[in-house]
């Protein structure tokens, strides 16, 4: 299958790597962003847009830092520029909760995925990502 939503060809495009984009081996698809610096303002981790199948996948929201304390991370998944779901990572309360919530998907076909992350309890950049790993159908 080719790849969505990022570059055409498999040379321009990172297939291997990070990046806002979907890429599929096989029947599996997964993007992983790679480290984004977020801050006040709502920041594009992933986005991508699925092909002629449909997917069923996870999305996982990650501060990817030590010193994360004392902010709150809000990351939000849209559909077709929806919002469909929202998580926050209370950093603020000390509890780490980086890969413990991920969050079940069932993404349709020609359908545009954006996950976004911001720190809502101040205008400092901190280290997040997100990855979404599904089964093509």
């Amino acid at each position: 299958m080719a790849i969505l939503g990022g570059a055409g060809n498999v040379a321009g495009g990172n297939p291997a790597g990070t990046g806002t984009s979907l890429n599929y081996i096989g029947d599996r698809a997964y993007a992983y962003s790679g480290v984004v610096g977020v801050n006040g303002t709502e920041t594009t981790l992933l986005e991508f847009t699925t092909g002629n199948d449909f997917i069923v996948g996870l999305w996982l929201p990650q501060i990817l830092e030590d010193s994360h304390h004392g902010d709150d991370i809000r990351f939000a998944c849209y559909v077709n520029d929806q919002e469909i779901m929202a998580s926050m990572i209370a950093a603020s309360t000390g509890t780490d909760l980086t890969g413990l919530r991920h969050f079940p998907i069932i993404v349709a076909s020609f359908t545009t995925i954006k996950i976004t992350g911001q720190n809502i309890s101040q205008n400092l950049s901190k280290d997040t990502g997100a990855t979404f790993t599904g089964r093509v159908y």
